[in-house]
C-alpha cells in the first residue's frame, strides 16, 4: 500500500513477544520414592493437554530420603533418586519434615505464582494440602488420600462447620464416606489452627485417612456418641472454597492408595471432577483420561464451573 510505513522485522517480532499472554505455571509434586524427573517422564501422556506454548510446569525435588522400611537417614537423604516429602511413611501419627517441606513450597509459590497444582500419591496428598490453603486456579490429585497427621490435614478440614450453614453444600448431598468420619466430631468448627485432641475427634480423623482406631473405652465412646446424638444440628457442612476446581484421579485396582481413601479426600473439596479408570497406582496416559483432563482445566481457567457442581466420570 502506498504511503504505509512499515516496522522492521525485528520490532514487529519484539511487539508480538510482549503482547503474547504469559505462560500459565503448574506446580507438579511427585510421589514417594521418586523426583521430579521421574514424574515428568512417567507423565508424559497424561501431560500432554499442558501445551508448553500455554503452560509452564515445574518439578521440585522432595527433600527428604525415603526411610519409611527403616533406612539409615543419612544415605537416603544422599540418595538423589528417591526423595519424598516427609520422613517414614504415611501411616504414621506424625509427618517428621513436612514443615520443612511445607514452607519451601510457600516459598517456591511466592516466587512463581503458580496457577495450577498437580500431584501424584503422596505428592497429592502434599498438593492438596497447599491447594487448600493457597488456592490457585485448579489442582489436580492423582492417587490421592487424607494425611494421616492431624496438624497437617487441619487445613483441609478448616471449611468443616458442624454447627451450621456454611457456605458449602450439606452433608445430604455428600457421599458416606467423609460423613461418617467426621459424624463424631464435636462442636465448635475446626478452623485449622490446631489438631483435634479428643477421643472423638482422634477416631473422626483416623476413619477419615483410612485408617481405624480401636475403641479403649466402650462405655465412654457410647455415653460420647449419645451425648453428640443429641447436640449436632441437622445441617452439616463440608468442603474447600468452591471457587478452587479439583479434578481427582482414581484407579480402581489401586492396591497402595485404596479408591476409598481417594475419595475421602474427593470428599473435601466442592466443585470437584472424579475421574476413575481401571488402573492400579499409576498416572494413567490413556486417551479417555485426557480428555477429562483437557475438560477439566480448560473449564476451570474459563471459570465456567458452576458453584457447589460436582461431576463423577466412569472411564
Amino acid at each position: 500500500m502506498r504511503g504505509a510505513s512499515l516496522l522492521p522485522l525485528q520490532f514487529v517480532s519484539a511487539w508480538a513477544a510482549t503482547t503474547a499472554a504469559p505462560k500459565l505455571k503448574v506446580l507438579c509434586m511427585h510421589g514417594y520414592s521418586q523426583n521430579g524427573a521421574v514424574l515428568r517422564d512417567r507423565s508424559g501422556g497424561f501431560r500432554k493437554p499442558f501445551k508448553k506454548s500455554r503452560f509452564e510446569l515445574s518439578y521440585p525435588d522432595g527433600l527428604f530420603g525415603c526411610t519409611k522400611d527403616g533406612e539409615d537417614q543419612d544415605e537416603a537423604d544422599a540418595d538423589l533418586e528417591r526423595r519424598a516429602w516427609w520422613r517414614g511413611h504415611a501411616g504414621q501419627a506424625t509427618y517428621v519434615g513436612w514443615d520443612e517441606s511445607h514452607a519451601s513450597m510457600c516459598e517456591l509459590w511466592e516466587r512463581e505464582q503458580f496457577d495450577g497444582i498437580i500431584g501424584f500419591s503422596q505428592g497429592a496428598a502434599a498438593a492438596a494440602m497447599l491447594c487448600a490453603e493457597l488456592k490457585p486456579r485448579f489442582g489436580i490429585f492423582v492417587a490421592g488420600f487424607v494425611p494421616n497427621d492431624q496438624e497437617a490435614a487441619a487445613v483441609l478440614l478448616a471449611g468443616v462447620d458442624l454447627c451450621g450453614k456454611q457456605g458449602g453444600s450439606t452433608f445430604g448431598q455428600r457421599g458416606g464416606s467423609v460423613a461418617a468420619a467426621l459424624s463424631a466430631r464435636p462442636c465448635p468448627r475446626l478452623h485449622g489452627a490446631s489438631a483435634p485432641t479428643s477421643l472423638g475427634q482422634s477416631a473422626a480423623w483416623a476413619a477419615l485417612a483410612g485408617h481405624t482406631q480401636p475403641a479403649l473405652f466402650p462405655t465412654l465412646t457410647l455415653t460420647l456418641t449419645l451425648t453428640l446424638t443429641l447436640t449436632l444440628t441437622l445441617t452439616l457442612t463440608i468442603g474447600v472454597d468452591a471457587s478452587v476446581p479439583t479434578l481427582h484421579v482414581i484407579g480402581s485396582a489401586d492396591s497402595l492408595v485404596a479408591p476409598e481413601r481417594s475419595m475421602g479426600l474427593a470428599d473435601l473439596f466442592d466443585g470437584r471432577t472424579v475421574v476413575t479408570h481401571p488402573g492400579g497406582h499409576m498416572i494413567p496416559s490413556g486417551a479417555a483420561v485426557r480428555a477429562q483432563v483437557v475438560s477439566f482445566v480448560e473449564g476451570a481457567l474459563a471459570e465456567c464451573q458452576e458453584p457447589e457442581a460436582e461431576c463423577t466420570v466412569q472411564l
